[in-house]
């Protein structure tokens, strides 16, 4: 269950709901359907809070996605910049 509220929260971009469901037990490494970790997830939004909540609350920073890749290829792929969108 708190695995996807962890989802629900990279998915609208909510800090506190992340928190929330990272200290209720969700698993910061879930890897979605997608193949892509959480943590991907977050760097694909170009999202340096819930990253960054993330890392704090245990994420694995050098996890790989399906293709092999972590969320550093990512962020320098998609020039990551870690700014919020106002959307």
């Amino acid at each position: 269950m708190q695995d996807a509220r962890a989802e629900e929260a990279i998915r609208s971009g909510s800090v506190q709901q992340l928190v929330a469901a990272l200290a209720e037990g969700a698993n910061p490494d879930r890897v979605l359907e997608s193949g892509y970790p959480l943590i991907h997830a977050a760097t694909d939004k170009n999202d340096a809070l819930l990253v960054g909540v993330l890392l704090r609350m245990g994420a694995n920073p050098i996890a790989q996605d399906a293709l092999g890749d972590t969320a550093l290829h990512l962020a320098a792929e998609k020039n990551f910049t870690g700014a919020r969108s106002s959307c």
